[in-house]
C-alpha cells in the first residue's frame, strides 16, 4: 500500500531485476499543454536527461495537448502534437476535451500519427451509438510489471454532439472496462484521466482497485500527490510550466505499492530542445502553406477595438443573427483580437483575429439582463477585464456589439464612480421598439457569454442551441456578404 511521499527528488534508478525484490517504476507525465510548445520544448530537454538515466521510463500525456487556437495545430489537423510527443518517446496519450472538440477527423489524424498507445474508453459515435475505434485500455509489461492502462475523457456532450461524438459517463465506462480484465491479467492499474481532480478523487473512492490516476483538465498543480485510500493521484498544472515525475516501489510478492516519490520539474529552468525546435519549424512551415491560401479580397479595413464600437465586431454580431432565427444578436469585442486590413484574407488571418474555439449560441434571456450588460459594457473595468479559460483564448472581455436592428442611446456624462451606471443607458430599441425589461427575448451570442463569463448578468440556460462552427468560420462565411455594408453606428450619444 502507498505510504506518504518521501522528501527530495524521485528515484530514477533502474528497476531491480530479482523476481522477489521490490521493483521501481517511473512515470513522467504532462497534461493540459494547450499548445504551449515553447514550454514543451524546454520540458523535452529535462525529459531526455531523465530518460538517459531511467530504463523503461513511462511517458504519458493526459490530454488537451492540442489546442486549435494555434496555427501549427489548426494547419496540420493536430499532427504536430503527435510529432512532438513521438520525439520525446511518449508511450501513452489520452483524448482531452479540446482534442474532442476538434472533431473525429482531427482525432483520427492525431491517432494515426502517434506512435504510442492512444486511449479513451468512453468516446462514441453519436449517431450510430458505436464506440469509436480507439482502444479503451491496454496491458503493457514494463520492467517485468504488467500494467493495465485505461483512458477516460471528460463528458461535454452539448458540444461533442455538434461533431457527432458522444462521451459516456466515465464512472460507468470505467466499471465496464475494468470488468473485462480479470485481476490475474495485470499487476498495477493506472488510469489516464482527463476528468479533473474532483472526478479523479471520486473515481478513486468508488474503485479501490485503481493504483494510480495520472490526471488533467482541472489544471491542478499537485505536490505532493493526493492519496485516496490506496490510490495515488497526480497532476502537473497547465501550459507545460511543469511536468511531473512519479516513482513507485512495487513488491511483486505482496502485489502492493510500498512507497512512492514525486517531483515537479519546472520547464523554465531548461533551455529549448534542438530536436523539438526543428519539429516546430517544420510544422510551422506546413501550417503556413496550408492556411495562407486567400479566401477572399477585402476592399477596405475592418477595424477592431476592445472599448469603442467598431466595424469588425459589429459585422460579427450581424453574422450571428444569420445563424438562428432570433430577435437580435450581441457579442463581446474581446472574442476578436485585432483589425482586418485591406487585401487578401486567409484562414491564417482569421485564426489570428479569432483564436477562441467558441460557438454561435441561441438562447433566451430577459430584457433587463441585456440592459444591465449594456450598462456594464460602457465601463472600462469590463472592457479591460482579463479573462482565461472556458474556451476563451483572447485577452480582454471587451465591450458589447449589437446587431444592426438594435439601437442604443446613452449618456456620455460618466459619474465619478463607475458603479453608478443607472443613468448611462437612455434607451435601447429593437426593430424600433423599446426593449421590454420583463420580456423574454430570443438572442444569438457566444457560448462564452451564455455561460455568464465576464458579463455575469447574461448567464442563461433557457432553450440553448449551439452551432458547430467557431467564430472564425462564421467570419469566413459572412465577411464577403457584409464587407461592403457601410458602417452605421448602433450606439448613439445623447
Amino acid at each position: 500500500m502507498p505510504t506518504p511521499p518521501s522528501e527530495g527528488s524521485p528515484s530514477i534508478s533502474s528497476p531491480l531485476l530479482s523476481k522477489n525484490s521490490t521493483k521501481s517504476l517511473t512515470f513522467l507525465y504532462i497534461n493540459d499543454l494547450h499548445s504551449r510548445y515553447e514550454n514543451f520544448s524546454r520540458s523535452a530537454t529535462a525529459i531526455r536527461s531523465i530518460r538517459a538515466n531511467t530504463p523503461d521510463l513511462v511517458i504519458v500525456d493526459t490530454g488537451d495537448n492540442a489546442d486549435f487556437m494555434r496555427m501549427e495545430v489548426e494547419g496540420t489537423q493536430g499532427e504536430i502534437s503527435s510529432a512532438l510527443l513521438n520525439d520525446i518517446g511518449c508511450n501513452f496519450r489520452v483524448i482531452g476535451n479540446n482534442e474532442g472538440f476538434s472533431g473525429l477527423s482531427n482525432i483520427r489524424r492525431m491517432q494515426e500519427t502517434f506512435k504510442g498507445d492512444f486511449l479513451t474508453s468512453n468516446l462514441y459515435d453519436f449517431k450510430t451509438k458505436e464506440q469509436i475505434i480507439i482502444p479503451s485500455a491496454v496491458v503493457r509489461t514494463i520492467a517485468g510489471v504488467r500494467i493495465l492502462f485505461i483512458g477516460l475523457t471528460g463528458p461535454y456532450n452539448t458540444f461533442y454532439h455538434l461533431y457527432d461524438l458522444h462521451v459516456k459517463d466515465p464512472m460507468e465506462e470505467f466499471g465496464r472496462v475494468v470488468a473485462e480484465y480479470p485481476p490475474t491479467d495485470y499487476d498495477l492499474l493506472v488510469v489516464l484521466s482527463h476528468l479533473g481532480i474532483d472526478s479523479d478523487t471520486a473515481l478513486a473512492q468508488q474503485f479501490p482497485v485503481i493504483d494510480i490516476v495520472i490526471g488533467a483538465h482541472s489544471h491542478t498543480l499537485l505536490h505532493p500527490p493526493r492519496v485516496v485510500d490506496d490510490t495515488i493521484i497526480v497532476q502537473a498544472g497547465e501550459f507545460g510550466n511543469h511536468c511531473g515525475v512519479l516513482t513507485v516501489k512495487w513488491n511483486p510478492t505482496t502485489h502492493e505499492i510500498t512507497n512512492h516519490t514525486h517531483d515537479l520539474i519546472s520547464s523554465a529552468e531548461y533551455s529549448p530542445d534542438p530536436s523539438c525546435e526543428q519539429i516546430l519549424a517544420k510544422y510551422h512551415d506546413r501550417a503556413v502553406a496550408f492556411l495562407e491560401t486567400p479566401l477572399f479580397e477585402l476592399p477596405g479595413a475592418l477595424n477592431h477595438s476592445f472599448s469603442e464600437e467598431n466595424a469588425l465586431t459589429n459585422l460579427l454580431a450581424d453574422a450571428l443573427l444569420t445563424v438562428f432565427p432570433a430577435d437580435f444578436a450581441f457579442i463581446n469585442s474581446g472574442i476578436l483580437e485585432k483589425s482586418l486590413e485591406p487585401g487578401p484574407v486567409s484562414q491564417m488571418a482569421l485564426l489570428e483575429v479569432s483564436p477562441s474555439p467558441l460557438n454561435p449560441t441561441r438562447v433566451e434571456i430577459l430584457g433587463h439582463q441585456l440592459l444591465k450588460a449594456l450598462e456594464n459594457s460602457l465601463q472600462a473595468s469590463y472592457q479591460q477585464l482579463e479573462l482565461k479559460g472556458d474556451g476563451f483564448r483572447g485577452r480582454y472581455l471587451g465591450n458589447l456589439a449589437v446587431s444592426a436592428n438594435v439601437q442604443v442611446r446613452y449618456s456620455s456624462d460618466l459619474t465619478s464612480s463607475e458603479s453608478s451606471t443607472s443613468h448611462m443607458i437612455r434607451e435601447v430599441a429593437i426593430n424600433g421598439q423599446p426593449i421590454d425589461p420583463d420580456r423574454m427575448y430570443v438572442v444569438v451570442t457566444s457560448d462564452h457569454l451564455q455561460r455568464g463569463n465576464g458579463y455575469t448578468c447574461l448567464k442563461s440556460v433557457k432553450r440553448v442551441q449551439y452551432d458547430p462552427r467557431f467564430m472564425r468560420h462564421l467570419l469566413a462565411d459572412a465577411i464577403p456578404t457584409f464587407m461592403t455594408t457601410p458602417f452605421t453606428p448602433r450606439f448613439l450619444i445623447d
